[in-house]
């Protein structure tokens, strides 16, 4: 497995959950940034000898020809990379060493602007060189097939998690103010703009008090956010607590998550709140619907409307019965659409169709 990244986030948080229900079953090596926390937490699952180290989101010569030569030597069958940065190194090393590519690319970047267009051209280039292209939501599979030579190349994968015995406490509806989290890394992608935005909503309603926002990750575009909120007026209202090693414990104690991305694959953090009970507010775009059920599991809203979000969180608020409700039916799905052991299931099955269809050409 190849990941460019191993700091925080829903990438790599992916490959250690994967990774740690295949080793059991498989032989795996990971390539991946020797930063924090994941190269400890990989190393743990599979082994120092069987980790090698690569560059942060950088393509270089000499690491693609020391992955090449670590391939042969650990007589390595399959490469899954992941990320875009990861296809890039995985496609080109699997097609040296004669083995079968399997791509994850966890999110769509829109083709729009002259780095829209490169990528799609990219992943179209790439889709060649590729057995098994993995979508990790039915959303996310529809983007994905026009930028595919081969549209059956695309399986769909949805992301899983593990599924805790304990939920969130029913009494937290009962408290004020109402902690809602937000899970996000402080870029383009996320748009905590609309976060920003959505809270000034509140205040316009009269509702602010009712809401305590309890901010969990980092990112270059943390200090301009801080600076606004703190120029709004609003600092009282907004608690940033960095990069977390343990989400769920803030789920446990949480009202509701949300979420305002402009594009996902299907988020993780996403998952995990739907996993001890918790309500979703989010945009309505591709991975955030594909989980949340309107009306059942929690609420969607336009990514261009601040107002409908806003309106949104106070009507569960307001309603302790659809809280209730929406609380169960998260649980519920989660454990029969979203665990970790079925995505691992379906992804070594995967696995062994692209070493077939291999065998056979």
């Amino acid at each position: 497995m190849i990941t460019v990244r191993a700091d925080h986030g829903g990438g790599p948080q992916h490959v250690f959950q994967l990774a740690g229900i295949l080793a059991r079953r498989i032989e795996v090596c990971i390539a991946c940034p020797r930063e924090q926390p994941y190269w400890d937490r990989y190393e743990k699952i599979v082994g120092p000898a069987r980790m090698i180290e690569i560059p942060h989101r950088a393509l270089r010569p000499g690491a693609l020809a020391k992955l090449v030569r670590f391939v042969r030597r650990e007589r390595i069958e399959l490469v899954h990379s992941h990320g875009f940065g990861a296809g890039l190194y995985g496609r080109s090393i699997a097609l040296a060493a004669g083995v079968p590519a399997c791509h994850t690319p966890h999110g769509v970047t829109p083709a729009g602007g002259l780095g829209g267009w490169l990528k799609a051209a990219a992943d179209f280039a790439l889709s060649v060189m590729t057995t098994r292209i993995i979508a990790v939501s039915a959303g996310e599979a529809i983007q994905l097939r026009p930028r595919c030579l081969g549209r059956s190349r695309v399986v769909v994968i949805p992301n899983g998690v593990p599924i805790p015995a304990e939920r969130v406490d029913p009494a937290v509806i009962e408290q004020r103010p109402l902690r809602v989290v937000h899970v996000t890394r402080f870029v383009f992608q996320k748009n905590p703009e609309l976060f920003v935005a959505i809270i000034e909503e509140l205040k316009k309603a009269g509702a602010l008090d009712d809401f305590r926002f309890v901010l969990l990750g980092d990112g270059p575009d943390r200090a301009p956010i801080e600076a606004r909120i703190a120029q709004l007026g609003l600092s009282p209202h907004v608690e940033f607590c960095g990069a977390v090693a343990d989400v769920i414990a803030h789920f446990r104690r949480a009202f509701c998550l949300l979420s305002t991305s402009r594009w996902e694959g299907l988020p993780l953090a996403l998952l995990e709140a739907m996993s001890v009970g918790l309500p979703v507010v989010a945009t309505d775009v591709v991975g955030n619907r594909d989980a949340v059920e309107p009306g059942k599991t929690g609420f969607l809203f336009d990514v261009t409307r601040p107002a409908e979000g806003a309106r949104q969180l106070i009507e569960i608020a307001r309603a302790r019965d659809v809280w209730n409700a929406q609380s169960s039916a998260a649980r519920a799905r989660a454990e029969a659409d979203f665990s970790d052991t079925r995505m691992a299931d379906r992804t070594l099955e995967m696995y062994g169709e692209a070493l077939r269809l291999k065998s056979r050409l």
